[in-house]
């Protein structure tokens, strides 16, 4: 036991307390060898002599608990053989003093009342005295004063275990006084209105926040219901709802309006709850309400600025949206063929972003990226981009430096990030046989991967100059082919949920 516990939980004992309590019992080194030499004999015995201890405090129905569970008996039996055993050490130091002291502790922690350790002094002094006659029978004498030291070492031990059951109980009701006094402090400092009602909703105590705020002084309303703060403008039903909810769930949260002293009104944020006793029976109701009026006012402001910013913001959006989609269709010198294309894609992509668990804000930004997937076109010679035949060799080599081209048109801005990876990546394939860079798996980047998936399924279901439309479902059976090849498996995953869900169809029939 460290200084620290025995200085809180306990009594401090120093050599001249425990030479001081031993002399006033008269306890001499004479007893401490009679009760050292009765301690071999005690051992012998100590089952017998614990179980009838037990067995005794078993006919008392308060401790009718203790016997149902049977791994707290175990335990308490052998604390109690311990206990005997070192009742009769002959070594009666400061340690001993300090476990004692621990035992009126744990007594009190536990909630055992003193009727039951002072009994238990007197029981096993009654199981004691036979043995230590059958032991010393022959020798009165010694028998004589082996009885008087164990008269002495067990009134010490009841000495010190009820000393430090007072201490403790007496430690422990100065926290709750001191943890009582910090909660009036607390109430009466806080800034919101609290009151404590009983349950007849009689005021029983306001804090000095409640006299702040409603103007009312405490000699005002003791004893008055809350509701000398009503003001009319909360509806009945509202109440009702209060009360079913404190009776249901023990509190309740809500917006009052009510009235101050002088007849102002204020916005109010209550809560309320149902305070308990130990054995759970409600006894009182605290509330606490909060002025949330300037808070109010700052809101309906705040949030008429919020809308016109929003509005703002989407009108801005609009533009840049549109201003990207004109661009795209400049890039790849087409008709308005090509403005429904990158369009598809867009809505497309954002759709596929969602279903792989993107955040629908990153997906839209993802989607409204794609538009610009192809921008590098802008410096593809027309004859190639246009070409209605098959492109030579030399010509894919012009056409693939469109997806570097791309990335160096856009500006290098944190906003455009991943616009500028879809346009330099889109080509990349999983496998790593892409271009430019023949990335491969997850260094691809996720959106470059997503924009790929959307752009084969509209390349392959749409009408070009060299090319027939497939079919939607041949188009989807290629895709589902080229899984783990050219295409991110999860992301083709996402494209099939959506296929199957008839989502893609949708966009398809709404942007052609």
């Amino acid at each position: 036991m460290t200084q620290n516990n025995l200085q809180f939980d306990q009594l401090i004992f120093d050599e001249k307390e425990i030479k001081t309590r031993k002399e006033y019992l008269g306890f001499s080194i004479k007893d401490e060898e009679l009760l050292k030499g009765l301690k071999l004999f005690i051992n012998e015995n100590a089952d017998k002599l614990v179980e009838a201890f037990y067995d005794h405090l078993g006919k008392y129905k308060e401790l009718t608990d203790l016997w149902l569970d049977r791994d707290r008996i175990e335990r308490l039996l052998e604390a109690q053989k311990k206990y005997l055993a070192r009742l009769f050490d002959g070594k009666y130091d400061r340690e001993y003093f300090e476990n004692r002291l621990h035992i009126g502790v744990t007594h009190n922690k536990v909630k055992l009342p003193t009727k039951w350790y002072m009994g238990a002094y007197n029981l096993y002094k009654t199981l004691l005295i036979p043995l230590i006659f059958q032991k010393y029978k022959s020798d009165t004498g010694r028998f004589i004063d082996s009885i008087l030291a164990l008269e002495k070492i067990t009134n010490l031990d009841m000495q010190l275990a009820i000393d430090a059951y007072i201490h403790s109980y007496t430690y422990n009701l100065q926290q709750k006084t001191r943890e009582l006094k910090l909660f009036q402090n607390a109430l009466d400092s806080s800034m919101d209105a609290i009151i404590v009602t009983d349950l007849n909703s009689g005021i029983r105590h306001i804090s000095n926040g409640f006299e702040k705020i409603t103007g009312y002084k405490s000699e005002e309303v003791l004893g008055k219901k809350p509701s000398i703060i009503k003001s009319g403008y909360t509806p009945s039903t509202l109440y009702r709802a209060m009360w079913d909810s404190v009776t249901a769930k023990g509190w309740w949260n809500g917006e009052f309006v009510n009235r101050k002293k002088n007849g102002e009104h204020w916005d109010c944020d209550l809560t309320i709850t149902t305070v308990k006793d130990e054995t759970g029976l409600p006894y009182a109701y605290i509330g606490i309400l909060r002025d949330i009026t300037d808070k109010k006012r700052q809101l309906a402001y705040y949030g008429a600025c919020e809308a016109e910013m929003e509005k703002i913001q989407n009108e801005l959006k609009e533009a840049y949206v549109d201003t990207v989609y004109m661009l795209a269709i400049a890039c790849e010198a087409n008709d308005e063929t090509t403005g429904k294309h990158v369009r598809r894609i867009q809505y497309y992509s954002e759709a596929l972003a969602i279903e792989m668990g993107i955040s629908s804000k990153q997906a839209e930004y993802i989607g409204i990226s794609s538009i610009l997937h192809d921008v590098g076109k802008i410096y593809i010679p027309e004859n190639i981009l246009k070409k209605p035949a098959k492109l030579t060799p030399d010509e894919w080599v012009i056409m693939k430096t469109h997806t570097l081209r791309g990335e160096h048109l856009l500006v290098n801005k944190p906003y455009f990030q991943t616009t500028r990876e879809i346009a330099r990546s889109h080509h990349e394939n999983s496998d790593g046989t892409g271009y430019p860079d023949g990335l491969k798996g997850e260094k691809i980047p996720v959106a470059a991967q997503i924009v790929k998936v959307a752009d084969i399924y509209d390349a392959l279901t749409t009408k070009r100059q060299y090319k027939e439309a497939w079919t939607e479902e041949s188009a989807y059976n290629e895709i589902l082919s080229l899984s783990g090849t050219s295409l991110n498996p999860k992301i083709v995953a996402a494209f099939k949920k959506l296929f199957e869900l008839g989502a893609l169809k949708n966009i398809k029939e709404k942007r052609s």
